[in-house]
């Protein structure tokens, strides 16, 4: 394969259209893969990437996380006064 987008007429497609996809996504640098081999390796990809924007989505429900733990609680404003006065206390 080159660097150089190839055109392929899609076999999904039918005979009667005429409809091309570009085919340079994919370059093989070493060796010489069966086309099972390329075959196997596409199939991957694709469901890798259907996975990937499925994923992308769904919402996702940010509750209960460990980042939670790292913030004020929703009482610490008395803490902070209650600091605030033992400091002006003094």
């Amino acid at each position: 394969m080159t660097d150089e987008a190839t055109e392929i007429i899609s076999a999904e497609q039918g005979p009667g259209t005429e409809d091309k996809v570009k085919a340079a996504d994919i370059e093989v640098v070493r060796g010489n893969p069966a086309d099972a081999e390329i075959a196997a390796l596409v199939a991957a990809l694709s469901a890798l990437a259907s996975k990937a924007e499925a994923e992308s989505l769904t919402t996702h429900n940010r509750w209960g996380q460990p980042v939670d733990k790292l913030r004020y609680s929703a009482h610490s404003w008395q803490l902070v006064t209650l600091l605030q006065r033992t400091k002006l206390a003094r």
